[in-house]
């Protein structure tokens, strides 16, 4: 006998439809809204610094999470230290260094600060002073400029220092850009001060002697420098002595230190002379022991290259005097005679070559035949 079934109810169908979706769907939308939240940097960095001095910074942060931070240092300059958020470093060498600091707050949270460290140079203690002659030495009434440089302990240079210049009173002054006015002679000093640093050079100003003549010294100097003899002296010679005198200060007369008719006559006569050829000694001062000196040595050399070419003939044996003569004849035109073409030097040569090609002949002549060296041979 058929008997249908019950008939479910359809409420605990969508009880259990409600629950999963509980389970699954509410708490991914609850975790949702609580995504971690990254730390913010709160403190602000300090940015300069002097050299010598120790130099601090408190990392601080918030994290809206809770979270713990921790911090590193991800870009630094040597010495530079962080520990439990506190970065402490002593700097010696000025300059602009680069700082780099991440906060983490260990849940995938970061965050981080760049900033410059400006390291400033120190107190100056050396100061340097140019020109630092010991002692520096300027005539009186000259000007001398000085230079004043300064560095702090550890070297680095301060730029644009206020410099204090001073200096001995008795013997000149100086200004604020370091220029110095000798006015008196003696011994004194230049200073230059830069905060509590003083570094001074030693000065020697030289006295200008006075020039002190007599009337008497004055009326003899012109009288003997001027008085021509009327009756004796030609046209040529007054217009000489004429130029050898200026006058000085309208009045006295000064003579300047120039050549007098012998010597100008000895020269033209030596200058023609040189053209010529016509006179003994036509170079002016020849160094006589140089000359002999090449002299020598040059025969020296022809006669060890004429040995040399004993042992060792060549057909171009005459190629090495040639050039040889040609060289010591322009060393000899240059430097001792420049404008002096005798006909001595070339009848050496020529005397040179005809013994050099009358020997070669006669050597060559003494020389056995290719034939009869061959008729000697033993087989």
């Amino acid at each position: 006998m058929y008997r249908p079934l019950p008939r479910r109810d359809k409420t605990h169908g969508w009880l259990i439809v409600a629950a999963v979706f509980f389970l699954l769907v509410v708490p991914f939308s609850g975790s949702a809204q609580l995504t971690n939240q990254a730390p913010q940097f709160t403190s602000i960095p300090d940015t300069t610094v002097t050299a010598g001095q120790t130099y601090q910074y408190q990392v601080t942060s918030s994290d809206a999470d809770g979270d713990s931070v921790i911090y590193d240092l991800s870009v630094s300059p040597s010495g530079l230290e962080l520990s439990n958020g506190l970065i402490t470093w002593q700097p010696t060498k000025a300059g602009t260094y680069n700082v780099i600091v991440e906060a983490d707050d260990q849940n995938n949270g970061f965050d981080s600060q760049a900033w410059q460290i400006s390291v400033a140079p120190g107190t100056p203690t050396v100061i340097d002073i140019l020109p630092n002659e010991r002692p520096t030495v300027i005539t009186e009434g000259n000007n001398k400029f000085f230079l004043a440089t300064a560095a702090d302990e550890f070297g680095n240079t301060i730029s644009s220092p206020d410099i204090i210049w001073s200096t001995d009173p008795l013997i000149g002054t100086i200004d604020q850009v370091g220029v110095f006015t000798a006015v008196k002679g003696g011994i004194g000093f230049v200073a230059a001060t830069i905060g509590e640093a003083t570094k001074s050079v030693g000065i020697i100003v030289q006295a200008i002697p006075p020039i002190t003549t007599t009337d008497q010294d004055t009326a003899d100097t012109t009288d003997e420098d001027t008085s021509v003899d009327s009756d004796t002296t030609t046209d040529e010679e007054a217009a000489v002595v004429s130029a050898d005198t200026t006058e000085n200060d309208s009045e006295d007369k000064v003579v300047i230190d120039t050549a007098t008719l012998d010597n100008i006559e000895s020269d033209s006569s030596t200058a023609m002379a040189n053209e010529t050829g016509d006179e003994s000694e036509p170079c002016t001062n020849p160094n006589h022991g140089i000359i002999i000196l090449m002299i020598f040595g040059y025969g020296l050399i022809v006669l060890g290259y004429f040995w040399y070419e004993k042992k060792n003939p060549s057909p171009g044996w005459w190629i090495f005097p040639f050039l040889l003569t040609i060289i010591a004849l322009m060393i000899y035109y240059k430097n001792f005679c420049p404008s002096t073409y005798l006909w001595w030097p070339w009848l050496i040569v020529g005397i040179g070559t005809a013994i050099t090609i009358y020997y070669k002949g006669r050597k060559k002549a003494e020389m056995p035949s290719s034939d009869d060296s061959q008729s000697h041979l033993p087989f």
